[in-house]
This record gives C-alpha cells, sequence and structure tokens, in this order.
C-alpha cells in the first residue's frame, strides 16, 4: 500500500497535490544507485531526460500488486508454490495449489488475469520476481534496503509522478509510476485459470425457505495494525483504483469454477445497531478477531466488458426528472439527456450496492445538461431503502477527457466503496466537480419547523442544484484565469 509522498486515512491513500506527471518511454537501463537513506534506486534513460526510480516502487507496480503476491515473492518456493502451469497448441492453464492462500478476489478482473498470465509464463518476469527472495537471502543484515533485478523494460511505456521543485538537473526522481504498458508480450493462447475456491453461485428462489437473515454489515472496518486476523473470517477487500498495467495485445482468459453453490440470498436487516469492526494485517490465525485486509491494485476494472447497464427507473426517478425538468428552465442551460442506469457490480464485494427493498442492483439516474455551453453530469444515487440522513449527495461533474471511461470508473468507484463517492477517484477524472446536498423535509418559520411541500422541496432543490452548477462554471473560468496568467 505505502507509496513515497502519500498519506494515509484508514485505508485510502491520498498523493501530494505538489507534484508532476509524465509520461516516458525507457530505452536503456543505467545502472543501481543508493541515495542518501540507503535505498536503492533504479536509473533509466527516457530519450530526453532520465527517470530515477527506487527499487521498491517499481517491484510494487510490476509484481506486488496484492497481499498474496507480496507474500509469494518473500517464500522460498515463490510462484511454484502458488500455482501451476501447463501449455498445449492452443490453450494453456493456471491451476492453483489447494494450499495457496491465493484470494479470488484477486483474479476477478481482466486486467489482473493478463498480469497474472505475464507473470507465469514470461520467463524474464518470472526471474525477475525470483530476484526479491534472492536479494533478501543475499542481504545478511538484519536490515533490509529492498533491491531486487528489474526484467528489461526497453520499449515499456510508463506514467510517473514525482515531487515539483526538487529535481537533479535532467534526472527525474519518481514517487509514484501511475501506469505500465509493457508492448513486447503477445500471448496467444487461451488461458484457462482453476482456483479450489472459485465457485459458479446460482442464486435460487426462496419459495417456502426462509430468507436469511444477517445484520448490515460495517462498510468501513477500521484498520488496526496491532489486531490479529480471525482465521476463516471475513476479509476486507480493498481494490485501490488509479493504476493499471496493459500489453500489446488482449490475453485471451477465463476463470473455470470448479464447483456450483446454490445461494439464498439474505435479507439485511437496517434497524440493528451496527457494530464498529476492526481489520488486521498479516496471517490469520485462530486466535484473531478482526477481518482479514485483502489490499490490491490493477484490479477495479474500468473497461468492464461493456458500458453501464440501462435500466428502469425507481421511486424517486419521477422526482429527479421534474426536479431538472424545472432546474433548464432557468438561464444558461440546456438539456440534453435524461437516463437511468444499474449501479456496477462491486469488486470489493460489498453488499450496499443491492437494494435492500428490490433485492436487486440499485439505480441511479443521470441528467446530461450543458450550462454556458459547459458539458455536465448530474448523477442521483437511489437510496430510498435507506433512512433520509444517509442519501447520497446530488452530484455534478464535468469531465477532463473520455467521459464515457471516466464516468464509468466514477461509479465503480461509489460502487466499490460501498455505495459512497470516491473523492479520489472523481478528482482523478474530473476537470470541475462539485455537489448538492438534499434538501430538509422541514424548514423553520419564526422558530417553528413545517413541512415543506412537495413544490417547496423541489424548489429547494432546483436552488442547490443550480449553485453547484454554477461553483462548476466558476472553477473553469479561475483555470482559464490562471492559464492567461502564464
Amino acid at each position: 500500500m505505502l507509496v513515497e509522498g502519500c498519506t494515509y486515512d484508514n485505508k485510502k491513500r491520498f498523493s501530494s497535490e505538489n507534484r508532476q506527471s509524465r509520461q516516458v518511454r525507457f530505452e536503456g537501463y543505467k545502472g543501481k544507485i543508493k541515495d542518501q537513506t540507503g535505498k536503492v534506486v533504479f536509473v533509466y534513460d527516457c530519450g530526453g531526460c532520465r527517470v530515477a526510480i527506487p527499487a521498491i516502487e517499481l517491484a510494487r507496480t510490476l509484481y506486488l500488486h496484492n497481499t498474496h503476491l507480496t507474500r509469494t515473492a518473500l517464500r522460498p518456493n515463490g510462484l511454484q508454490g502458488l500455482a501451476t502451469t501447463e501449455q498445449d497448441q492452443n490453450t494453456s492453464t493456471i491451476t492453483f495449489n489447494r494450499l495457496s492462500d491465493f484470494s479470488v478476489s484477486s483474479l476477478q478482473s481482466r486486467s489482473a488475469q493478463a498480469h497474472l498470465i505475464w507473470l507465469l509464463f514470461d520467463e524474464r518476469a518470472r526471474k525477475g520476481f525470483s530476484s526479491i527472495y534472492e536479494s533478501l537471502l543475499l542481504c545478511g543484515r538484519s536490515e533490509w534496503s529492498f533491491d531486487f533485478e528489474p526484467p528489461c523494460l526497453d520499449g515499456w511505456v510508463a506514467k510517473v509522478a514525482g515531487p515539483v521543485g526538487d529535481q537533479v538537473e535532467d534526472i527525474f526522481y519518481t514517487q509514484e509510476i501511475t501506469a505500465l504498458h509493457n508492448p513486447s508480450f503477445f500471448y496467444q493462447n487461451k488461458v484457462l485459470i482453476f482456483h479450489p475456491n472459485l465457485k459458479k453461485v446460482v442464486c435460487v428462489d426462496p419459495k417456502d425457505k426462509r430468507r436469511p437473515v444477517v445484520d448490515k454489515p460495517d462498510q468501513d472496518p477500521l484498520l488496526d495494525l496491532q489486531s490479529i486476523p480471525k482465521l476463516g473470517g471475513k476479509r476486507d477487500i480493498v481494490s485501490e483504483a488509479g493504476f493499471s498495467f496493459t500489453f500489446g495485445n488482449e490475453i485471451p482468459s477465463q476463470l473455470v469454477p470448479e464447483k456450483q453453490e446454490n445461494k439464498l440470498s439474505p435479507a439485511v436487516t437496517s434497524g440493528a445497531k451496527n457494530t464498529a469492526e476492526r481489520t488486521g494485517v498479516g496471517h490469520a490465525g485462530k486466535e484473531g478477531t478482526s477481518q482479514e485486509l485483502d489490499f490490491g491494485i490493477n484490479r477495479s476494472e474500468e473497461d468492464p466488458q461493456g458500458d453501464l447497464k440501462s435500466a428502469e427507473g425507481a421511486s424517486r426517478f419521477q422526482l429527479f426528472q421534474e426536479v431538472i425538468t424545472q432546474l433548464i428552465e432557468l438561464e444558461g442551460y440546456q438539456h440534453i439527456a435524461i437516463k437511468c442506469y444499474e449501479l456496477p457490480k462491486p469488486i470489493t464485494h460489498r453488499s450496499a450496492y443491492i437494494n435492500k427493498d428490490t433485492g436487486k442492483p440499485r439505480v441511479f439516474h443521470v441528467a446530461y445538461i450543458r450550462y454556458l455551453g459547459l458539458p455536465l453530469l448530474i448523477v442521483e444515487v437511489d437510496m430510498d431503502d435507506y433512512a433520509p440522513k444517509k442519501t447520497l449527495s446530488t452530484r455534478v461533474f464535468g469531465f477532463n477527457s473520455d467521459p464515457l471511461k471516466s464516468f464509468r470508473a466514477i461509479m465503480q468507484g461509489c460502487s466499490d466503496n460501498g455505495v459512497r463517492w470516491d473523492t479520489k477517484i472523481i478528482n482523478q477524472h474530473c476537470g470541475v466537480s462539485d455537489f448538492a446536498k438534499h434538501p430538509q423535509r422541514e424548514t423553520s418559520v419564526e422558530g417553528v419547523k413545517q413541512a415543506r411541500t412537495p413544490s417547496e422541496y423541489k424548489d429547494a432543490w432546483v436552488a442547490a442544484l443550480d449553485r453547484a452548477v454554477t461553483r462548476t462554471r466558476q472553477q473553469v473560468n479561475n483555470t482559464e484565469e490562471v492559464t492567461s496568467q502564464l
């Protein structure tokens, strides 16, 4: 999880605002050095400049994409103890060992599958991965300056970020790698992936059976570095977005379930008082009491094998439509379209994306508008099955580029985050954004609370949205003013 120059709040990582990013193409390895703290740093020729990358950051983005690969890298049997592989003319297989602790959650996205295939079928990748443990053995001291021998990166493209105003001559010091593209690995075989815990889940009709009743789980357990995870207990699955690992071709792969499990969807109680839970790190034990942290990168699918799925409007859709109709009658607005979609399935396996009343995926409503020529999306997630105080704010988005992909990533982040807006992903994909809180159902007149009429409630919501949209336009004006001054 650790990236140089970042700060952390619970399991959320925040990059420094005082940094610059650039895209580079590796053209030659210049060797390794040690900085003043003894940290190993690799230097690469990237055409017009050289790039210095800490060994731990390069290994994190090349290999250590999740908790389980990190543990594998520090084990004597390494990848051999993780899974076995077989190849024939057209098809290859990856079979995870029965005792492997590699979780199924790290196999669900296409990007994670492609990375695993590269790691297991590319000899240079395997050799570089194994060199991590070999470096640890050769150290011979109580403190290990992390080191390894990376594969040849010539021709690879990377997006890197480093501090502003702290660079030396023509060397760009990298704190974080946000993307890696390997154009040289082409794998034509279809790869079948087998895992002992991979099941085909079939939802069954309750009929005469009663649904099991469970308390609503804590959606964001507190990270407690001192607690021990419980063996066989729940996992706290955290998939950090913002990093991608891609290849020169799309690698065909398929997960193959070994068995089928009929499942009766439980009824989640909302009235019970939620108990705060904790997340622990390290290996689970019988004496453990907390959830096990299952952290990973490169497994939040930004291109989820298709677009957002259209849905019928929920109970709140009619009201949202009336509010948008009223909003666009104001000066400067232009209405384009209004649609309804299903919230994408969360990679974190959190249950909040299921509507408790319908048992189906939660829906959200989107209005496509222009304000003074600025294209914007207004998004309202239907949360009518929750108490009014737990509803999400209405968000206004204006995108930098590739709006479809950006919008999909934001809604995936919302779903992964337990149906809460993920501000890091929003900031990553939006040029401008703002929010409007839902109006109170009551208003105070001369100290006496009175219920708002439906018309008054709509007027208040329209006014709140108008203020949010106006602020996004002001953000654009401020950016243009600063640009003109530069």
